[in-house]
Order: C-alpha cells, then sequence, then structure tokens
C-alpha cells in the first residue's frame, strides 16, 4: 500500500479543470465592460447599502465578462462578436 493516499489522483473530471470559456466579446466590448464595471463596483461599494452592494455585483460581472471576454448570456445566445460576420448571428440561423 502506498505511503499517500490520493483519491481523485485519477479522476478524469480534473482534466477538465484546465479548459477555458471561448471568448466571445469583442476587445472593444471587453474594454467598455471592464471600465463600466469597475466604475458601478466602485459607486456600488461607496454607498454601503443594499442597492450599492447590487450594483457592485453588477459591476464584478461587468469586469469579469471585461476581462475573461466571455458572456454567458452571449453563449446563451449563440452570439459571437469577436468575429465581425457572426455579431448578430443567432443559434441556428446562417
Amino acid at each position: 500500500m502506498p505511503l499517500t493516499y490520493q483519491p481523485f489522483a485519477e479522476t478524469p473530471v480534473l482534466e477538465k479543470l484546465d479548459v477555458k470559456p471561448p471568448t466571445n466579446v469583442a476587445d472593444g466590448e471587453r474594454l467598455i465592460s471592464t471600465v463600466c464595471g469597475a466604475l458601478l463596483g466602485i459607486i456600488g461599494l461607496s454607498r454601503g447599502t443594499v442597492g450599492g452592494t447590487l450594483l457592485a455585483v453588477l459591476g464584478g460581472s461587468l469586469v469579469y465578462r471585461g476581462l475573461s471576454g466571455h458572456c454567458h448570456a452571449y453563449e446563451t445566445l449563440g452570439i459571437d462578436t469577436t468575429h465581425p460576420r457572426n455579431a448578430l448571428t443567432a443559434a441556428g440561423q446562417s
């Protein structure tokens, strides 16, 4: 018996953790999302209210969208603005 026990050493699910979500937001949108998200976060945190907290959460999601280049709503709708031809193409349409 080995000296160390590694219960998840051979789990194939762990290999999938390195997968990054695909980029589906264009560079201009990413910049705008990051800047606006940071501003909303700062404004929201400075208020110290429940509404301010909601603004900060919204700002954080915009910062995530801008830094990662991935938008879950775009993914659901099948939108990809990184390629100009596909900017307004929804899933299932050509």
